[in-house]
C-alpha cells in the first residue's frame, strides 16, 4: 500500500518537473558544459516516472493478489485494468477541456495542477485504507514479532 502511494507522489512530482521545463533558462552549466535545461529536465521528469512506474506495477500486482479469492486472480487484474484505464482517459478527456480554460501559461496549468495533484494524492491515500492485504511483509512481521515477545 505504501508504495502505491508513493508511486502516485512519483508520477505527481514527475508531472511538476515537466510542467516547470518552459520556466528553465534556456541552457544549464554542467560539470563545465552548457546543456539545454529542456533535455536536463525532460531526463529527470522520465527517469522519475519510470521510477515510480516501477513501484506502481509491483504495488499493484500484490493489491491485486490481495483481492482475488478462488484463484481468480486473473479476473480481478483485468477489471483493476479496464478501470484503471477508463480513469485515465476520463482524466485525460477532463485536462483537454480545462486546457482551453487554463491556457498555455506554465504558471496557470501548475496553479490548477497543485490542488488535483493534492485530491489524487489524498484519493489514493484513503483508497489504500481500504486494501486489507493477507500477507506479511516485512514491517508487519516485525510487528507481529514485537507484540508476542513483549506480551
Amino acid at each position: 500500500r505504501r508504495y502505491r502511494f508513493q508511486a502516485t507522489a512519483g508520477h505527481t512530482a514527475a508531472d511538476l518537473v515537466a510542467c516547470t521545463m518552459p520556466l528553465a533558462p534556456k541552457t544549464v552549466a554542467l560539470v563545465g558544459l552548457e546543456v539545454p535545461s529542456f533535455l536536463l529536465l525532460g531526463s529527470l521528469s522520465s527517469a522519475i516516472s519510470s521510477v515510480a512506474g516501477v513501484a506502481q506495477a509491483v504495488a499493484r500486482a500484490r493489491i491485486m493478489a490481495s483481492f482475488a479469492r478462488q484463484g481468480n486472480l486473473a479476473d480481478c487484474t483485468r477489471a483493476g485494468q479496464s478501470q484503471a484505464k477508463l480513469m485515465s482517459l476520463v482524466g485525460t478527456a477532463a485536462g483537454i477541456g480545462l486546457s482551453w480554460l487554463v491556457g498555455p501559461q506554465p504558471a496557470h496549468v501548475i496553479g490548477l495542477m497543485l490542488p488535483l495533484s493534492l485530491v489524487s494524492l489524498y484519493s489514493v491515500y484513503r483508497s489504500c485504507d481500504h486494501i486489507v492485504l493477507t500477507s506479511l511483509n516485512l514491517q508487519r512481521t516485525e510487528r507481529v514479532y514485537h507484540a508476542a515477545l513483549d506480551a
